[in-house]
């Protein structure tokens, strides 16, 4: 998918590309910056990469954003098709239903596997810094509170 289009080069056509009619509206709307380079072919191109950076880096924080925002919009909904926590996530993940997923680069997750005594497996997923926090986990009947 296409998340923008930048025009660059030395002459005045990615202006009038923009201001008049001979682009699609479609991609006219996908138009995210103008840029004016000092030399056409390979060194146009190149300086055109450089000169887009911040653009592209607004773009990109931009997306984010919106991904974040639609994401908490259906958390928000209560619709299930935004979740939130490490157990509702990954039990979709399980079904194959994720489209988007944002993971916070430092989080301390574990999966942790325990067998009941049906002799089903139980899967819970915290953040359990060490033993003791897993010793903290209550069972009764086998099963995992």
């Amino acid at each position: 998918n296409t998340k923008g289009i930048i025009l660059a080069g030395p002459a005045d056509l990615k202006n009038e590309l923009r201001e008049g009619d001979l682009l699609d509206p479609r991609i006219k709307k996908a138009v995210v910056a103008t840029l004016d380079t000092a030399y056409g072919g390979r060194g146009g191109f190149d300086e055109a990469v450089e000169l887009a950076g911040e653009t592209l880096q607004d773009l990109e924080m931009t997306l984010d954003q919106e991904v974040l925002k639609q994401i908490f919009t259906e958390i928000g909904k209560q619709t299930g098709m935004g979740v939130l926590g490490p157990e509702e996530t990954m039990s979709l993940v399980d079904e194959s239903c994720i489209d988007t997923m944002v993971i916070w680069e430092s989080i301390l997750l574990r999966r942790l596997v325990f067998e009941g005594n049906d002799g089903q497996s139980i899967v819970k997923y915290g953040h359990y810094e060490d033993q003791k926090d897993i010793g903290s986990l209550k069972f009764q009947e086998g099963k995992l509170l």
